[in-house]
């Protein structure tokens, strides 16, 4: 059967039937007589009548699939895989991609990571260089031992691996005081026979030859000495050390006298 065209009722200016005729390019019945409110020209392949987007009219348009997430199967307490599907929005086309695209996408993307917590048990950061490191303070706390190479830090002593020496490149500087459990302090120089002689700034090993000399001696010129009597190391004055040496000679002289 061929296409035919409808026709309508003619009304005059005081809405009064005088006729019928055909239906004109661009007329169409509202949606309030149950047409569908528009004229239109039939649609590009596989789109469908649907309401417009003012909610006025019908018209042809694209499929769009609508997902109620409230209504879909409860998947909250799967484990996901990398093929796991979602459906996303391409630069508005809309289709499917895998959880490992999505990794991917954000594995890629530069963020911020704030008030995040990494666990040092399951997770290993490698090959960060220092300059990425900003520390928002001037301490480190939570940390009770730090290792760097063969040298731990724990608490306040640093030890070795290998029970080997442990060399500072620079000056070091202590502010308290310095005890040492072993009984020897080893040098740059340690020639034997040599004593650890202060110059106003530094100790340093040196040679009693090396001493200035005193070629005059005065009274009040000090030496030191052992005291026998349990004193231990202390000065003895020059002019001390000849009244005992005399007081010896007296006596060793008495003694030769009454012999």
């Amino acid at each position: 059967m061929s296409s035919k065209v409808p026709v309508r009722t003619v009304f005059d200016d005081g809405g009064n039937a005088t006729g019928l005729a055909e239906y004109q390019t661009g007329e169409f019945i509202p949606l309030t007589h149950g047409g569908i409110g528009v004229s239109l020209a039939i649609g590009s392949a596989g789109q469908v009548l649907k309401v417009n987007s003012g909610a006025s009219a019908l018209e042809f348009g694209a499929v769009e699939a609508i997902i109620n997430i409230d209504t879909a199967t409860n998947l909250t307490a799967a484990t996901l895989v990398s093929g796991d599907q979602f459906m996303v929005s391409d630069g508005g086309s809309e289709g499917r991609a895998t959880l490992a695209q999505i990794q991917t996408a954000i594995k890629d993307t530069t963020a911020t990571l704030t008030n995040k917590t990494i666990s040092g048990a399951s997770n290993t950061l490698s090959n960060i260089p220092t300059s990425a490191i900003t520390f928002a303070s001037s301490s480190i706390t939570g940390i009770t031992s730090l290792t760097a190479g063969g040298i731990t830090i724990t608490g306040n002593t640093i030890t070795s691996a290998d029970s080997t020496v442990i060399e500072m490149g620079e000056s070091l500087s202590i502010t308290g005081g310095l005890t040492q459990s072993s009984n020897d302090i080893v040098l740059g120089t340690n020639t034997s026979g040599n004593i650890m002689v202060a110059d106003g700034s530094k100790f340093s090993s040196k040679a009693v030859s090396a001493l200035a000399e005193i070629t005059s001696v005065a009274t009040d010129d000090v030496l030191l000495a052992i005291d026998t009597s349990g004193g231990g190391l202390k000065k003895i004055s020059r002019s001390a050390l000849v009244a005992g040496l005399a007081v010896q000679s007296f006596a060793i002289a008495q003694a030769i006298a009454l012999g």
